[in-house]
């Protein structure tokens, strides 16, 4: 999958967001987040610990959304979430790939409690009000 020109410029400079899932009482639960984006693969990554609320969450329903945002502009997307725990064959190549993108992520190696959520994006919303006029571009995949 790719992104947009548009979406890709602002994917690799903002690396901040907010996913969201489910609960198990069924109400939304979002949390701010650090995000790399795998723009070979059109995957956000995101990390977190086998402790939170999001990595139970999307364990039990994998379905999320994560918007990120800067200024006027933002990201909308929807999808699913795989998650990748140590032991999981794919771990190494993963971490490898993130720290690539992000070496900020380093300080995470190394500890027994991380795991990778692959967000695979079904739908993502463009939008840029600060534009005149506005520009939004959607794209489902």
């Amino acid at each position: 999958m790719a992104f947009s020109d548009k979406a890709a410029k602002f994917l690799a400079q903002v690396k901040m967001g907010v996913i969201s899932s489910i609960g198990p009482d069924g109400a939304p639960q979002s949390a701010y987040v650090g995000v790399t984006t795998l723009f070979e693969t059109g995957e956000l990554m995101v990390g977190t610990s086998v402790k939170t609320r999001k990595y139970a969450n999307l364990k039990a329903n994998p379905k999320s959304s994560i918007t990120m945002w800067e200024g006027a502009t933002t990201i909308q997307t929807e999808g699913a979430v795989e998650i990748i725990e140590r032991g999981d064959s794919r771990f190494a190549d993963y971490e490898g790939r993130i720290l690539k993108v992000d070496p900020s992520k380093q300080r995470f190696v190394g500890d027994s409690d991380q795991i990778w959520m692959v967000f695979k994006p079904t739908w993502i919303r463009y939008t840029d009000i600060a534009a005149k006029p506005w520009v939004i571009e959607e794209n489902k995949y």
